[in-house]
């Protein structure tokens, strides 16, 4: 009777060669892994070729660093070995140059290559050949992924677990000893070994899962991080743009100022033209406008005195002529020169008092005026009111037949 059983140590290693390689197993097809003609391939004909194509467009990554090929023996120790690996610097050789051959190349804005062919036309077949990739993602983790493939045996045959390296031979007494153990501890033994499968099969059950949470987990840090940073560009938008309205807000205040301002000073300017144009041409010369003021002469001459000269220039909507500057007097002078030759009054008087002039409207002493030379004189002779002439101020005797000078305000001054 013969003895045998599973190789427990081979499904332990071989569950964790594929368990960390399930963490990061290529689900978007951007690994193509082949292994030209493996089937076909005669023992005296060209060596076995392993090909590993990896297109980073089909992936979160922005750069790739390594891109290599190891193999597992399909019944063997569970050991990976390196067999050709790629990067940016150089080209590498898990085994002797005289075993293998590579070539390859990473492009991070095209499909990186990398190409293995053995020189033995055995010893490539029966193996597990796994294609992995390394990079970056644009959040700057490090990431790997990979795609295994298996390969049979020559010609297609199935592959065998490895025998031991040297064979124990056994004695016909040693062999019944070995074969003829208790019943009890056979059947225990067989309990353990299935028990411990049905762990490794649980094992082999959550890891894919445990991978794909993990994968979850990545992206779902990775949609939070990218949200974070959308709001906080929102955050910096909406603030920018609420400091931009109040920008904008105060100048189009400001502009509504200065547009209020101009329109009242246009509104008063209007009514100043108004009153201007409501002064009676038929009755009166008109001069320019002279600062906040319009000048006006009475085209008919008459005795006139003070109280009836007002009353004249009531009708301009002014009043009998006061200087406020000597600017003012001069400005009048060279209007009544262009009219010719006359008498012209003005509200300057010292009916109150002899010697003292005062403004008739306003009762504001007479200052900053030109009188004519040699006034004003006393006379004696109730010489009280005043005349404009070319030369300058002089005082003349009320109800003299003449004109009078009137004076009108454009728009009324604060007081």
């Amino acid at each position: 009777m013969s003895c045998t059983f599973t190789p427990v140590w081979f499904l332990l290693g071989f569950l964790l060669f594929a368990g960390a390689a399930a963490l990061q197993k290529d689900t978007s097809k951007s690994i193509r892994l082949n292994a030209v003609n493996p089937e076909f391939v005669q023992p005296d004909s060209a060596p076995l070729n392993i090909q590993c194509t990896f297109d980073i467009s089909r992936t979160n990554l922005v750069k790739v660093v390594e891109l290599s090929i190891s193999r597992l023996d399909i019944g063997g120790n569970g050991e990976k070995e390196m067999m050709a690996e790629v990067s940016p610097a150089n080209l590498t050789y898990g085994l002797s140059q005289s075993d293998i051959s590579a070539s390859g190349q990473i492009k991070n804005d095209a499909k990186s290559t990398l190409f293995v062919s053995y020189v033995s036309n055995t010893d490539g077949y029966c193996k597990t050949y796994s294609c992995l990739a390394k990079g970056f993602k644009a959040n700057g983790q490090e990431a790997s992924i990979f795609r295994p493939i298996k390969v049979k045996g020559v010609n297609g045959s199935l592959c065998k677990s490895k025998l031991p390296a040297k064979v124990p031979v056994y004695t016909s007494e040693e062999r019944n000893a070995e074969c003829c153990v208790s019943s009890e501890a056979l059947q225990a033994q067989n309990k353990s070994i299935e028990s411990l499968e049905v762990e490794v099969q649980k094992c082999s059950a959550v890891i894919p899962e445990v991978s794909d949470n993990r994968i979850d987990i990545e992206e779902l840090h990775e949609e939070v991080s990218n949200l974070s940073t959308a709001l906080n560009n929102i955050e910096n938008v909406t603030s920018d743009l609420v400091v931009d309205v109040r920008e904008k807000l105060n100048k189009f205040s400001k502009s509504i100022r200065k547009l209020d301002f101009h329109i009242n000073y246009l509104l008063v300017q209007s009514r100043g033209l108004l009153r201007v144009l409501t002064i009676d041409v038929t009755r009166f010369y008109v001069s320019n406008i002279l600062g906040n003021s319009v000048y006006s002469v009475s085209k008919s001459e008459r005795a006139l005195n003070l109280r009836s000269m007002n009353a004249i220039c009531r009708l301009t909507g002014g009043f009998v002529l006061e200087f406020e500057h000597l600017g003012e007097q001069f400005f009048v002078a060279d209007f009544i020169k262009s009219l010719g030759p006359g008498e012209y009054y003005i509200g300057a008087n010292d009916v109150e008092t002899e010697g003292t002039f005062v403004y008739y409207n306003s009762g504001k002493p007479v200052t900053n005026v030109l009188w004519a030379e040699g006034e004003p004189k006393s006379s004696g002779e109730n010489e009280d009111c005043v005349q404009l002439t070319r030369s300058g101020l002089k005082n003349v005797s009320c109800g003299r037949v003449a004109k009078v000078i009137c004076k009108t305000r454009l728009f009324s001054q604060k007081k």
